[in-house]
This record gives structure tokens, C-alpha cells and sequence, in this order.
């Protein structure tokens, strides 16, 4: 994200927009491990939240937005409010509570907490609220499956969203950034609805569903990881994978395709986490488009293409 908050400084509202899109694939993919190593999805919980209340505290109060990934909706609202961010997070976990976990008997319960665990506590594992606060913020995240769900129930969730593989068989995701600033309490909410297909979304082979950047070239032999936009909104962010081939040769085609459509480019080599980038800035018509070409932390070949409208 580094890379996208520094040239929000140059290009503002279009690059906030595509960088809110990058988030979002952030926050999907919560829905994965949700219930994994505490420590590890807890700090996802605030980093992913730090990073969409930067790009969108700017429109506390606003109506509900919608982000398309990979085929698939997510929703987005901020607001700001008086209260405590204990108090925030408070309700949004007594909501989750009531509409995520498993029923379990108190007996059973007492015995899983222990001895030296109050009586009455919630436990964690069953609570089915994942939870992290300091003094200043806090996130939470849940799948909101209706209701408390038995053993059984949950396990026959869990078996369609294995034949499935869509989030909807066991419920909806739903995340609350909770920020103070100020005298105030910023707070963000995204969430999904409906179906979220999380298999379908990120494939193993072929492109992920969704659709190419309009009117830019795609390179030979490349593979779409991610299309993400806005509604009613020109921005839009796709990513790639390339099959073979070097990074000059992807630089050497988008530079040609892109020139002969008329644009004017700006290519410049950096750097990110200790690995050499290309990227292209092209401009044409007031429109801007942002190309990164580089190697990930994997070493596979990947081209990110960001229209900034």
C-alpha cells in the first residue's frame, strides 16, 4: 500500500479510489482464515481498517458505496459519533454475538474456559467474534450467520461452503474499523451480502471473474488475479500474473501498445520491499492509468493496471 499513498499525493481522488479497491481485496480476504492464529488476523483487523479510513475518512456520514471484486459485491459506510470507541465496538460485538458463534451448554462451556476463567466469560472459539482494541482503535470482524448456530448446524454449513465454496452457505461477512480522533469516533463498516463465491473468485487457473481495464492492451500469456471497481465510478484496478516471459519484455509490450492509442508515458524503475519495478504512467485526454510490472515476494511475474479515470 506504500507505493499507492504515495502517489495519492500526486493524483488525489482517482488514485484514492483505486487504493479503496486494493483494500477491499484486503479484506476479502479476512474471509479465508477469519478464525485462524489470533495474533496474526488481529493485526489484518486494524491494518486493513487503517488503510480504508485513510482513503475514505474524508466522507464521514455518506451513503452506502459498492465495490465490485472479482464478480462479487462489498459494501462500504463511515460515519463519526460522539461515543467512546469502547462503546462502538461494544455494540457492533453484541450484535455479532447474537448473530454468529456456536450455541454451546454452560457446563460444557465452564469446563472448555477452566478453572481460572471467570464464570460466565465469552470463549473466544465459540464466540465467533474476532476482536482487537488499543486505547485509540479497535476492529472487529464476524460472519453473521443469523443466529447462533449448533454444532450441527454450523457443520452443515461448513460442508456446502466445501462443495461450494461460496461465504453465503455459512453467512455474510461483516468488519468495524472503530478510529478516535479528536473529540470524535470515526468509524467504518464494509460487509458483504449476498453471494460471495470465495473458490470461484480466486481461481486456481484461468482468470478470476470480472473484467479487463477498457481500451488497455493485455499482454500475451497473462493470467487476471484481480478486477476490482467501484459502482458508477470511471476507477478500476486489475492485476495479473504472467505465464512466462521478463519483466522488460512486459514493459517493452505495454509501452508500444500504449503509444500507438495516443498516450503520453512517464516510465520510471523503483523499487518495493527490495525488488525492482517498472512502472508506466500514462496520461491522455485527462485520463490517467498507472502500470506496475514486477516480481512479488514469490518471484512470479505480475502486472497490476489502475485506471484513475
Amino acid at each position: 500500500m506504500a507505493w499507492i499513498r504515495k502517489l495519492c499525493a500526486q493524483r488525489g481522488a482517482g488514485l484514492l479510489r483505486v487504493a479503496l479497491l486494493v483494500a477491499a481485496v484486503q479484506f476479502l480476504g479476512l474471509a479465508l482464515w477469519l478464525r485462524s492464529a489470533h495474533a496474526r488476523a488481529s493485526e489484518a483487523l486494524l491494518s486493513v481498517g487503517a488503510e480504508l479510513m485513510k482513503l475514505d475518512g474524508s466522507r464521514p456520514g455518506g451513503p452506502a458505496r459498492t465495490l465490485f471484486l472479482n464478480g462479487s459485491r462489498i459494501h462500504l459506510r463511515t460515519a463519526t459519533t460522539d461515543r467512546s470507541v469502547q462503546t462502538v465496538l461494544d455494540g457492533f460485538h453484541s450484535l455479532c454475538r447474537r448473530r454468529s458463534g456456536v450455541e454451546t451448554p454452560i457446563a460444557a462451556l465452564d469446563r472448555l474456559r477452566g478453572n481460572s476463567a471467570k464464570p460466565g466469560a465469552a470463549l473466544p472459539a465459540l464466540d465467533g467474534v474476532l476482536r482487537t482494541q488499543t486505547d485509540t482503535e479497535g476492529a472487529l470482524a464476524c460472519i453473521d450467520t443469523g443466529a447462533r448456530l449448533s454444532v450441527s448446524e454450523l457443520t452443515e454449513r461448513l460442508q456446502v461452503f466445501a462443495k461450494t465454496g461460496d461465504l453465503n452457505a455459512v453467512g455474510e461477512l461483516r468488519y468495524v474499523l472503530a478510529r478516535r480522533v479528536d473529540s470524535k469516533t470515526a468509524v467504518l463498516m464494509l460487509w458483504s451480502e449476498g453471494s460471495t463465491p470465495l473458490l470461484s473468485m480466486f481461481p486456481t487457473t484461468g482468470d478470476a471473474p470480472g473484467q479487463d481495464p477498457p481500451g488497455i492492451a493485455r499482454a500475451p500469456g497473462t493470467r487476471r488475479l484481480v478486477s476490482a471497481w467501484e459502482s458508477d465510478e470511471p476507477y478500476s484496478l486489475a492485476v495479473y500474473a504472467a505465464t512466462g516471459g521478463e519483466t522488460a519484455a512486459l514493459v517493452g509490450f505495454y509501452e508500444n501498445s500504449l503509444r500507438a492509442q495516443g498516450w503520453v508515458l512517464q516510465t520510471a524503475a523503483t523499487t518495493t520491499d527490495g525488488r525492482a519495478v517498472t512502472v508506466i504512467t500514462a496520461r491522455r485526454s485527462g485520463n490517467t492509468v498507472v502500470l506496475r510490472i514486477g516480481r512479488d515476494s514469490q518471484g512470479k511475474l505480475v502486472v497490476s493496471v489502475a485506471t484513475l479515470g
